[in-house]
């Protein structure tokens, strides 16, 4: 792997997601219906796979374990820092710290770590076709993020017909709030 500095290795490909989902952002709250359209999908694709991107580019750059986990993460970490923001507006900041843990984020940091995994193992194929199979393919890494993204997706989209964490989750709001 090249030895290169921590902007080559992570901030140059978590900024490639991180300003697309920024602009796209700003976009779709200041367009027309179609191009918001547009532009919230590409922002959303930006949340959701980014580390479809981030994670392979800076694997090949030579980036750490923790810089790649902190490259992927960061992107779905900064729109919900940004919809508590915005949720902040009308509501307490305890509820909107609370709000914070919706399930759309838990998706989101759940499906990271998902494709992290799967990232993961195939970044390692890769380099091992490279070496000539002196690289293990499945790490540690790749096996417990593919288990709890899939776990943390089976909690946000399919326990309880995909609304039992929902429920959980206001049931705890009305206790704390109400």
């Amino acid at each position: 792997m090249p030895d290169r500095n921590f902007s080559q290795r992570i901030v140059v490909p978590t900024s490639i997601v991180l300003v697309a989902m920024i602009v796209s952002r700003i976009i779709y709250f200041n367009s027309s219906a179609t191009v918001a359209t547009l532009s919230g999908i590409v922002m959303f694709l930006c949340i959701g796979f980014g580390s479809f991107l981030i994670y392979p580019l800076s694997f090949v750059r030579g980036a750490p374990l923790t810089e790649r986990i902190i490259g992927c993460l960061l992107t779905p970490l900064v729109w919900n820092g940004i919809e508590m923001y915005n949720v902040g507006q009308a509501f307490s900041p305890a509820e909107s710290l609370f709000y914070g843990v919706n399930i759309l984020s838990i998706g989101a940091v759940a499906g990271q770590f998902l494709i992290m995994g799967v990232c993961d193992f195939f970044c390692r194929w890769n380099q091992g076709r490279a070496e000539r199979g002196e690289t293990k393919v499945l790490s540690p890494f790749a096996v417990l993020a593919s288990v709890s993204g899939i776990l943390g997706i089976y909690l946000v989209l399919v326990w309880g017909e995909g609304v039992g964490l929902h429920y959980l989750l206001i049931g705890l709001y009305k206790n704390i709030f109400l």
